[in-house]
């Protein structure tokens, strides 16, 4: 059920042909008008959003119950170093065919603090979209480097879905780097550092969220304390590069030193099901529960760690006397370097589920 002014985008406008047959304006929504031409795409976008933010459907304030979507047709949008900001609560952006592909926001970054896509407001809902950054400056490894998606850091209200943010990781970012990624995100794909890489917070909802090197948070002051279900990131993903695990992990796959590795901390409120480490470096300590997982390295267990079912490539450390394994395979040795009192699992303790 769909609340008045939110558009179901996953059956309703699937394509551009169906769009095209409604009016260009309603009380709860604005379709852009889309030519050959990308470079007028873009300003009839900006437009169309300018107006979009304007309305009062049926004479009423916008609210999370009365919005307003700007309905994107397929095509080629230039907005050359214009930004599309979304400033205005309650006002979506949403692709109208159900391929990111379709609808592509495209634009060079004009300096630190700018990008393509720009959200300040939260309560936003952006879908169906692919946007891309280009930029000739170097970046500064900050959270004002350019990027194709430039927010605000938190905003937990927003909900991106089947987006995909591109740049060439070196100019500019897909995605802002360094900040706290609180949102709901669904069958989205970034890049290097995405989804609060480089020292930033993934604190947010992720569900099938793809992303490269860094993603999904890393860095020292990096912290993967939200809940991620079928996600993938590269090497020193989900806080790795010495940050923090500390959320729910469900069938994720990280590379070498991902979830808390490279001399950073798995606390004892991390949840690992169904997950898979397959680099050849994990350096960190482990306090958090494992079931069913895949580590393709050696792990270092501090006293809240659990492991369950899961297979260990390398050696396992047990440092501490409440470290507990159980129904594992461990290929490597199990070194009983804090005088656990059961070296094969320390079942005897009654703290062990």
């Amino acid at each position: 059920m769909y609340t008045k002014g939110e558009v179901d985008t996953s059956q309703a406008l699937q394509d551009a042909a169906i769009a095209g047959k409604l009016p260009r304006e309603g009380e709860s929504f604005v379709i852009d008008k889309v030519t050959s031409d990308a470079v007028t795409n873009g300003t009839n976008l900006l437009g169309a959003y300018a107006t979009a933010a304007a309305k009062t459907p049926d004479g009423q304030a916008l609210s999370a119950t009365n919005r307003v979507a700007v309905l994107v047709l397929s095509g080629q949008y230039d907005l050359g170093t214009d930004a599309l900001l979304m400033d205005t609560e309650f006002v979506d952006l949403v692709g109208v065919s159900s391929q990111a592909e379709g609808q592509v926001i495209y634009g060079a970054a004009n300096g630190p603090g700018t990008g393509v896509l720009m959200q300040t407001a939260d309560d936003v809902r952006i879908e169906h979209l692919h946007v891309r950054c280009t930029a000739t400056s170097g970046t500064l490894n900050d959270d004002t480097d350019p990027a194709a998606y430039y927010a605000e850091s938190i905003r937990p209200l927003t909900r991106i879905r089947n987006c995909t943010f591109w740049a060439d990781d070196s100019h500019a970012w897909s995605m802002r780097r360094a900040i706290e990624y609180s949102r709901t995100y669904e069958d989205c794909t970034g890049s290097v550092r995405a989804f609060g890489g480089g020292g930033g917070t993934a604190s947010g909802t992720f569900t099938n969220c793809t992303g490269g090197d860094y993603a999904l948070s890393s860095g020292g002051a990096g912290e993967a304390s939200g809940t991620f279900t079928d996600c993938a990131g590269g090497n020193y993903a989900f806080a790795g590069n010495s940050g923090t695990a500390s959320g729910t992990f469900t069938n994720c796959t990280g590379g070498e030193r991902s979830f808390g590795g490279g001399g950073g901390s798995v606390t004892s409120a991390a949840r690992l099901y169904g997950c898979r480490m397959t680099g050849d470096l994990w350096e960190g300590t482990m306090r958090g529960r494992m079931d069913y997982c895949h580590w393709a390295h050696r792990i270092t267990c501090g006293e809240t760690a659990r492991l369950y079912n899961s297979t260990f490539l390398g050696n396992v450390n047990l440092d501490n006397t409440a470290a507990g394994i159980a129904f594992c395979s461990v290929q490597g040795s199990i070194n009983n370097d804090g005088s656990a009192s059961f070296i094969h699992g320390n079942l005897e303790d009654p703290d062990v589920e």
